[in-house]
């Protein structure tokens, strides 16, 4: 997934879009549990050489690497918040 901040592009992995999307869903009935995340996240923590996020996070990654040097500071941000999931 990619965003534009004014002329700002950055990436972030689209599974971690997916899930934040869901937490904030208006029907409360349609967001994830706690236990939900947990699950998740932890599966991703034990797969993660094979995993799709994994993947992903190396994709933005890569795309971020590339952006100009005015993207450092949304990146450094960006890198916190992904590294969770590390």
């Amino acid at each position: 997934m990619y965003f534009a901040l004014s002329k700002l592009y950055f990436s972030f992995p689209q599974l971690i879009s997916d899930i934040a999307k869901q937490c904030v869903d208006v029907d409360p009935s349609k967001r994830p549990t706690a236990d939900d995340l947990f699950e998740k996240f932890y599966q991703w923590l034990i797969n993660l050489t094979d995993s799709e996020i994994n993947k992903q996070i190396k994709e933005a990654d890569e795309f971020n690497e590339k952006q100009p040097i005015l993207n450092l500071q949304i990146l450094h941000i960006l890198k916190l918040f992904i590294q969770v999931y590390y």
